[in-house]
């Protein structure tokens, strides 16, 4: 038990006994009946007062459950969740509307009161209030999605001259909303959003300059709002690139002059008799082969074939090049390769299909080409690049460090002389550099906390790095990182953003991965959409579970008041019976 007198503990106690001296010594000099009981009255009227300023307090464990209500909840929500739960109590966030009388639960009182916490309704709790929460397992019951933008994903590389996608989910209540993305160059791309609820968008851009930029999304509907878009470009990457062909093709041609705009070595090579071979080079050196070589496939990224070119192939060259698909090498089909012993460089399950042509809907317009009259049946396995109904007709699967892919579109070139490059790009550049040899890497960064990042809020960083004196660094400072304590190389740390604008993070190696920090203003509705994402994975499995609390409860001061009143009505009443 603990006192909080209301003045001090010493002026009480002499108060006490001089009261009850005089109370007892009082009652004793009367020629009453009752002298026993009159004198413990007296005695019970002294406790009674010492009660009352006292102020007793008693440690109570008790079962207390709490409803937290935080901005944007339904009362709707609360009153259902009242009438299933009368006995639990209503608390709310400072920025919190409050409800029915419900107390308020400070930023400091949240974690030590976290256990109280059952059921949380509304917009959630903060990230960085979650952080310092020992106890997490409430449920979340949310409210309405923010109006806007609720998720948005920047592509980490994006390259000259390319078209680069970017994609979110928008939530609408006032349809129709257009968007529109702007670049340095003027507007890039734009979509509507026609129905309510939640949509999913894309916008494409095409960057004509490596460095740094912020483009403008914005959203005109009922209200107009606008905000940056950070986006990093870097140059295209040049790759090797060797044809082997049967024969010449108009679509090998113009697929070999697609290439060299865009700077990549090339060699083509294809057969005019058994044993002579006619090449066309492209941005290299002259290289005869007449045989495919370990050393020469190991300098390729990308090995472009037809049926008949396999089919020529040496058990020598099947090996080679079965090792080199293994070491990294990319290998992509144009025809469907049938032979049984040639089954490794396309193993995808093949449905035949009704017509040998396509119509496709790219970049808001629908064409139609040749395809081979098959399409490659959906699997785990493989990675469609481009779909036609419930079959693939561009796609790759990985095989050890390299991938295979294939290509069933015929005659692409007719594009081109439509004058769509734009279009014939669209459908090669996503295969060739998806089935092409990967960049080797010694490591690898990546921003585990959900895009935006804020200032002086926490980013949290994931790294795999085979290093073993590895670093990580934050604009050329140092920073504490920690390795996981059951997987070797991989690396964890956690940063404070900075004030707002560009910031690099780079490994001991080099490798770079360059970020934006906002203001706390910018993109808050994707902000609040994370921050109910993340309150809704604290779901508590059995959120009846009964919580024992302890706390000083303060005895009633009521009993002191009616042990007063009986007691002293008693001493008043006793001379008169």
């Amino acid at each position: 038990m603990t006192f909080d007198p209301i003045v001090p503990l010493s002026v009480i106690m002499l108060i006490l006994f001089l009261s009850s001296i005089f109370l007892v010594w009082h009652e004793s000099k009367k020629k009453h009946r009752f002298l026993r009981w009159r004198i413990a009255s007296a005695i019970i009227i002294a406790l009674s007062l010492a009660g009352i300023m006292l102020q007793p307090k008693f440690l109570s464990r008790k079962l207390k459950k709490i409803v937290l209500l935080t901005p944007g909840y339904s009362e709707k929500k609360i009153d259902s969740i009242a009438h299933r739960h009368p006995r639990w109590s209503l608390a709310h966030l400072p920025d919190a509307k409050p409800y029915k009388n419900s107390e308020l639960m400070t930023e400091k009182d949240l974690p030590y009161r976290c256990q109280e916490v059952q059921i949380v309704v509304g917009q959630g709790i903060p990230r960085d209030q979650l952080d310092r929460m020992q106890n997490k397992a409430f449920e979340f019951i949310p409210g309405s999605m923010p109006e806007g933008i609720t998720t948005l994903s920047i592509p980490e590389r994006n390259f000259v001259n390319r078209k680069n996608i970017l994609s979110g989910t928008y939530y609408s209540s006032h349809a129709p909303t257009w968007l529109y993305l702007t670049g340095p160059a003027g507007r890039e791309d734009s979509v509507e959003i026609k129905a309510n609820g939640k949509n999913h968008f894309e916008l494409s851009f095409v960057p004509k300059l490596a460095g740094q930029f912020l483009y403008t999304l914005a959203a005109k509907g009922s209200e107009t709002t606008r905000e940056k878009v950070p986006v990093h470009v870097d140059e295209a990457r040049s790759i090797n690139v060797v044809f082997l062909l049967s024969s010449p093709t108009f679509e090998a041609q113009y697929l070999k002059n697609f290439l060299a705009r865009k700077d990549f070595s090339t060699i083509l090579r294809y057969q005019v008799s058994r044993y002579n071979f006619r090449y066309e080079y492209i941005n290299r050196d002259r290289v005869s082969f007449s045989r495919l070589t370990k050393a020469f496939l190991a300098s390729t990224d990308l090995l472009i074939v037809d049926a008949a070119a396999l089919y020529a192939l040496s058990p020598a060259e099947i090996n080679n090049l079965q090792e080199a698909i293994n070491a990294g090498l990319g290998l992509l089909n144009l025809s469907v390769v049938n032979h049984k012993n040639l089954k490794t460089f396309f193993p995808f399950e093949i449905t035949l299909a009704k017509t040998d042509t396509v119509q496709l809907k790219m970049a808001g317009k629908s064409f139609s080409l040749p395809a081979a009259a098959v399409r490659v049946a959906a699997s785990p396995r493989v990675t469609p690049v481009l779909k036609h109904h419930h079959g693939i007709i561009a796609g790759l699967t990985s095989r050890g460090a390299g991938k295979i892919g294939f290509q069933l579109l015929q005659e692409t070139f007719r594009l081109t002389l439509a004058g769509d490059s734009l279009l014939y790009a669209e459908i090669w550049t996503p295969l060739l550099e998806r089935v092409s040899r990967s960049q080797p890497a010694n490591s690898s960064i990546k921003i585990l906390t959900p895009f935006p990042w804020y200032e002086e809020e926490p980013i949290d960083i994931n790294a795999i790095s085979s290093d073993e004196n590895f670093s990580l660094s934050d604009d050329s400072v140092k920073i504490p990182i920690r390795e996981d304590i059951t997987l070797d190389n991989i690396w964890y740390a956690r940063i404070w953003g900075g004030n707002s604008g560009w910031h690099k993070l780079q490994t001991s190696d080099g490798t770079e991965l360059h970020y934006y920090t906002f203001a706390p203003a910018a993109w808050k509705s994707v902000s609040l959409a994370n921050q109910m994402r993340i309150n809704a994975l604290t779901r508590s499995v059995a959120t009846d579970a009964q919580v024992a609390v302890e706390s000083w409860e303060d005895i009633p001061p009521i009993i002191f008041y009616l042990a007063f009143i009986c007691a002293a009505g008693f001493t008043w009443l006793a001379p008169k019976l």
